[in-house]
């Protein structure tokens, strides 16, 4: 369950911090940024299992068309930003299944997962250039935090039945940066991922330019 995204640099959407409770209402003018606003979810779903060009050519553009890669940054004027900026709370399920059919119980289900990409030019392909990720990080909140994130209403015994793990905050934190044209896609449901990767059942992606090379990736 996604319970909040915030979004910089996108298209149109800049500082853009939202909510989501069960049930959530997007409303505005026309021009707003309302369908950007999805298309930046449909971005962070689709970055689960593809590669991160592919996944920025799947966006439409403003005209409905596929987009290139720099239409997806924030236009003032005649100059795109350089970077855009994603992080999004979530409750994952309490179980799951890895890719090698195996169930595994998450310790941790409340997670907040943020991510940095930047654009590059690349003169062999000047109409697209291409992203690289310039920082990736998974967190927890704790049970103890929850009730000041979760802000539709819902009761305390939800709560608790939803979100699982430490009552207190650690230090414990994931993170992966790495530089280049096309990294290692993520696995292939973001929140399998994570609740996987608080677990420790696996490690992070291996973000290496191009494909991995044997021994050196845990995917």
């Amino acid at each position: 369950m996604l319970t909040r995204l915030k979004v910089n640099g996108f298209k149109n959407l800049v500082d853009v911090d939202v909510r989501f409770g069960p049930f959530t209402c997007i409303a505005g003018a026309n021009g707003v940024g309302k369908s950007n606003l999805f298309d930046a979810i449909h971005f962070l779903r689709a970055l689960a299992d593809r590669p991160l060009v592919d996944v920025a050519l799947s966006v439409r553009d403003e005209g409905g068309r596929t987009a290139d890669v720099r239409s997806l940054f924030h236009l003032v004027g005649s100059k795109y930003d350089a970077q855009m900026s994603f992080e999004a709370e979530m409750i994952v399920p309490e179980e799951g299944m890895d890719d090698l059919g195996q169930m595994a119980k998450a310790s941790i289900t409340f997670l907040r997962y943020s991510v940095t990409l930047a654009y590059r030019a690349d003169d062999s392909r000047r109409a697209f250039g291409f992203l690289e990720l310039v920082k990736e990080e998974l967190t927890h909140i704790t049970q103890g935090e929850a009730a000041k994130h979760l802000l539709f209403p819902h009761s305390v015994d939800w709560r608790r039945s939803a979100v699982r793990g430490r009552t207190a905050s650690s230090n414990s934190t994931k993170t992966a940066a790495a530089a280049g044209p096309s990294p290692a896609p993520l696995p292939t449901c973001l929140e399998r991922f994570s609740l996987l990767l608080m677990q420790r059942k696996v490690r992070p992606p291996c973000w290496r330019v191009g494909r991995c090379s044997p021994g050196t990736c845990s995917n």
